[in-house]
């Protein structure tokens, strides 16, 4: 019979990865002062309100030639947007 003992994991191994994998994930949170990027939807990129680069905007009325959604690329008030996703 085979032994599988030494391919698996020690139970204080995977809690020590857990725990720095956590550590982290919050450092994360704190550098971009939210934990996860806003997708909104809309029919143009927003004109107020505080955006972080990584946001999208979801085109809710595409069409052909148009493209699919906005994102931003600067933090700002309301922040640098480009447009994605272009529709042929």
């Amino acid at each position: 019979m085979a032994n599988y003992r030494s391919r698996v994991p020690r139970s204080d191994d995977i809690i020590e990865a857990v725990t720095r994998l956590q550590r982290d994930v919050n450092d994360l949170k704190i550098r971009s002062g939210r934990s996860k990027m806003q997708n909104v939807d809309g029919t143009g990129p927003p004109v107020t309100g505080t955006w972080k680069r990584g946001d999208k905007i979801w085109n809710t009325a595409p069409a052909s030639g148009g493209f699919i959604g906005w994102v931003c690329t600067a933090d700002g008030s309301p922040g640098t947007w480009t447009t994605f996703g272009g529709i042929t």
